[in-house]
């Protein structure tokens, strides 16, 4: 027995020892680059990771991405498409790639995870965007947020996601379509069209601007906020969700509003003739401002 316990003790001193070189081995920084974009960095938090692509975007009118869990980031170029992955993971077997294909006129973008992968500490997808691109971006997310301030007038965006957040801010936007179990959805452009679903996640819309267009929201427990420049014929159907309507002063308004529970709050100016508002709710309260 005696025999049996040393043998263990040294046993586990011995993978002590074994874990302390690797952490120290680890623990020394080495960075290194290899042709076609492609660098990477090894320190305590991981390796560091990063690629890059640059894309023409003549002939280019829909920019499609996709990724799982990397956050999206996007700024601004000079000409053409800049994309740039940086990442984290625990060895070369574990990191993602990138890749950039063009077909007809659209460009798809895809942050690619290996078949076999432990864990990603961290990864960032970062799309530097001309000011005069003015097609369509598409974006599929699971878990990564979306984010970007940028001054681009677009034909459309359509961005769904599965629990990351979104939080962009463009010129103008002709068409606006979101969709989201849980994650928030903050849109501040001059928008013309909407259309938005989310389970749980609040959707908050500014500046719908076309008298014209039609706006509709469909949550079950999510906040809804939209704000308009030009108030048009919306559609909000909302389980427990509070709704939260900022139009112009005076605008007139007619107003459907059908609830279990929920009531009907602010300053409204009701005309049969109005603008089209139609809010059904079981339990959430609607507000104008």
């Amino acid at each position: 027995m005696k025999n049996k316990t040393i043998i263990i003790i040294v046993l586990i001193s011995l993978g002590v020892f074994i874990l302390f070189g690797v952490l120290a081995g680890i623990g020394f920084a080495r960075v290194a680059s290899v042709p076609g974009g492609f660098s990477y960095n090894i320190d305590g938090n991981g390796i560091a990771y990063s690629e890059n692509e640059h894309s023409d975007l003549t002939d280019v009118d829909v920019i499609d991405i996709t990724v799982v869990s990397s956050d999206v980031t996007f700024t601004e170029s000079e000409s053409g498409l800049d994309a740039v992955l940086d990442m984290r993971a625990w060895s070369e077997k574990e990191k993602l790639t990138l890749s950039v294909e063009k077909a007809a006129d659209t460009l798809y973008i895809e942050v690619e995870h290996p078949a076999v992968s432990i864990s990603t500490v961290w990864s960032s997808l970062s799309l530097a965007l001309p000011k005069d691109f003015d097609g369509e971006i598409i974006v599929h997310s699971t878990s990564g947020d979306v984010r970007g301030n940028m001054t681009n007038s677009l034909d459309g965006l359509a961005v769904r996601t599965v629990s990351g957040d979104t939080d962009l801010s463009f010129k103008s936007v002709d068409n606006v379509k979101l969709g989201s179990t849980s994650g928030t959805f903050r849109i501040d452009s001059n928008i013309k069209e909407l259309e938005a679903d989310s389970t749980s996640g609040e959707i908050v819309v500014q500046n719908l601007v076309s008298s014209d267009a039609k706006a509709s929201v469909k949550t079950v427990s999510g906040r809804v906020s939209l704000s308009y420049v030009n108030a048009c014929e919306t559609t909000v159907n909302t389980t427990s969700g509070d709704v939260q309507i900022s139009v112009p002063q005076n605008t007139p308004l007619k107003v459907l509003f059908s609830s279990a529970s929920g009531n009907m709050h602010g300053d409204v100016n009701i005309n049969k003739d109005g603008v089209l508002f139609d809010v059904k709710t079981v339990s959430g309260d609607l507000s104008f401002d």
